[in-house]
């Protein structure tokens, strides 16, 4: 259920199920897994909503070069920006890799990264290929860059979505 449907729930339904875990918890290692399972949630939405800003700002970078805005200091920028997103990219896949989820969740989550994997593998290309200052950018290649942009930011809105219906799907 995502998010935004819970106002809708009366108050002693939404937190029925809650309240029901948390009088189990008396068992420590059942804590244990249930705040480890939380943690992992918490975790991916900070880092995936991480990937939402890395993304602009290497954007936003990649058009201050083409801008011709301290060039040099925005390729620099673009270069950690563009390895930053990859590696916490990584991290996402490998943690939902693991056996922290049951399988038909982590399908969902892994089905979701690989098509930002799959996206941001053309767009960072071009990206590169900027950010090393070996040349500008074509007309083509700056558009490819404005309308990819705009698919990756929505597929990371979409993943980050995946880990908030999770986080709830794990206290309820």
């Amino acid at each position: 259920m995502p998010p935004a449907q819970l106002q809708a729930i009366p108050f002693e339904e939404k937190n029925t199920s809650l309240l029901d875990r948390l009088h189990a918890l008396r068992d420590p290692d059942a804590l244990s897994g249930i705040l480890s399972q939380l943690r992992f949630a918490a975790l991916s939405i900070n880092l995936a909503g991480r990937q939402r800003m890395l993304l602009q700002k290497v954007c936003k970078e990649f058009f201050m070069v083409l801008a011709d805005v301290d060039a040099v200091a925005s390729r620099r920028l673009m270069r950690k920006s563009v390895s930053a997103f990859e590696t916490s990219l990584q991290v996402l896949i490998k943690n939902a890799e693991k056996d922290m989820l049951p399988p038909e969740k982590a399908s969902v989550l892994l089905m979701a990264l690989h098509d930002i994997e799959k996206s941001w593998a053309d767009f960072s290309v071009v990206l590169r290929k900027t950010a090393e200052g070996t040349e500008l950018p074509s007309r083509k290649e700056i558009s490819y860059v404005v309308e990819r942009n705009g698919q990756i930011l929505a597929d990371i809105e979409k993943l980050v979505e995946v880990y908030e219906n999770l986080a709830y799907q794990l206290h309820t």
